[in-house]
Order: C-alpha cells, then structure tokens, then sequence
C-alpha cells in the first residue's frame, strides 16, 4: 500500500515503515513449511507483532500530513489509504498475537487454550484498570487528576451494581488500549477548560451496562464538546494537534498521536 503513494521513497517515515515490512514479509516467503524452528519463529512472531508502536504510528500519520501537501493528493484518498493501512495492520497483528498465544510453551508460546480472547473479560475491572493507568500518565505529565466515576447496571436489576462484575467474551488488550485513549483524551481535555478549583465539579463517567446478549461502555465528560465548525473533520486522521504539526504530541503521551480530534466530547 506505501508504494501506491506517488513520493513515498522522498518522506523518511514512509521509507522506514516500508524498509521493516519489506524485511519482515521476505522473512515469511524464505521460510521452509516442511523444516521450521517454531521457538524461533514463535520470537519474531512476537517481535513483528510489537514493531508498529504507537510512536511509528504518529510518524505514519505525520507522513501522510506531508503527502497532504501534494495537490494530488485528498484529505478523503488520505483517510482512505490510513483506513485500509492500519486495518491490516491491525489484522495481521491479531493473527501474529493468537499465534504467540497458542503456541506451546516449548516453542516459546503461552499455550492459552482461547488465545488472546478472554472468555472471562470483565468490562468493569478492565475499565478501572484503564483509568488507573491513564490517571498516572495525567499525573506525572500535568501533576493533576481528574475525577473518575464508575456506573455499572445489569439488565433487571434496577439498583447500580458496584463493584458487581461484568463478564463477557472479547480481546482485552484491545479493549483496554481503547479505553485508555480515550480517557487520555477526556483527562486532556477536562484539564484544558478547567481551573484547579473546577476539576472536581467536572469528574469523568464511565457507565457500563450490559444484558444477556450486549454489553455498552460510555465515557462522557464536562469539556465543552466539539465545535460546531468541525463537522465531519472530526474523523479525519489529518485533524488534531498531530495533524498540525505540534511537537507536544510527540513530547506528551497524554496529548494523543492527532488521529482526531483530542478534545472530543464522547
């Protein structure tokens, strides 16, 4: 998909992303199926998997802020092709962590029975794990902390349900990595409209609800929304401060990698 983009080889992010797949799939077509060292398969499995960080994924969309530059190229051709990109990427890096996850333990696996799906993921545990985490990471890049709250309800039990858990079937490294983002982006921007004395009037809700079949998770906030003007740019991966070019963003983990808007009102 790189090579589709007229000019990739002049914009370094670009070239180095390519040089790494490249190396990587010539690896996969030099394999012997009939003699393989799984252990050793099993470590640049993992190895591959770990190779587009986020940070790669910010040079990635800075990339593309720079082919945005060409009038040939649109802010839609340039989502598109980001659309389709990170899709496979988050394909092939699903297949590579259910591989490592399966793989006995003597050829360097986990030798989980279900992989990286939790039969037992709960949602409310997960949530609060999240916030933690992000919490930290609001501390110690702003020496403050928002509020948190947590509402967990269960279909035909009217009352909240506390610390009641919330089990379900799913990926939680994904949900997890979901969820900090997009509490980064509710602490960022709390922070941002708020005066010392006014974050403890505006906390951050996470509600979880759930029934037999379905289980939802909202995170709101009180950070003033999103501008009427900004429209469907929302949703642009060249809209954000990333976007615009700010150092902070790749100075500051809590102010996000610009794929959107940070100051989002979800």
């Amino acid at each position: 998909m790189i090579e589709g983009l007229a000019g990739w080889d002049q914009i370094p992010e670009l070239n180095e992303l390519h040089s790494r797949m490249r190396n990587w799939y010539r690896y996969l077509r030099l394999i012997d199926p009939h003699c393989i060292d799984l252990k050793r398969f099993a470590l640049v499995v993992v190895h591959e998997a770990n190779s587009v960080s986020m940070r790669r994924i910010f040079k990635l969309q800075r990339a593309n802020s720079q082919c945005a530059d060409d009038e040939a190229y649109t802010d839609d051709f340039l989502d598109h092709f980001l659309d389709g990109f990170l899709l496979s990427r988050i394909g092939s890096n699903m297949l590579l962590d259910q591989y490592f996850a399966r793989a006995p333990k003597e050829a360097g696996g986990l030798a989980r029975k279900t992989g990286i799906i939790s039969p037992r993921c709960d949602a409310v545990a997960l949530c609060k794990q999240a916030a933690d985490y992000a919490s930290r990471i609001c501390q110690m890049h702003t020496g403050q902390l928002p509020v948190v709250l947590y509402d967990n309800y269960e279909a035909g039990k009217g009352a909240c349900q506390a610390d009641s858990p919330c089990y379900f079937s799913y990926i939680p490294g994904y949900l997890r990595y979901i969820m900090v983002e997009l509490l980064k982006n509710s602490f960022k921007a709390t922070l941002m409209g708020a005066t010392a004395a006014e974050i403890a009037e505006r906390p951050i809700h996470i509600l979880i609800c759930r029934d037999e079949c379905h289980v939802a998770i909202r995170v709101s906030d009180r950070a003033g929304g999103i501008p009427s003007h900004v429209g469907e740019r929302i949703w642009s991966y060249l809209y954000g401060a990333a976007a615009r070019g700010s150092d902070d963003c790749s100075a500051t983990p809590l102010s996000g990698y610009g794929v959107g808007c940070l100051t989002a009102n979800k």
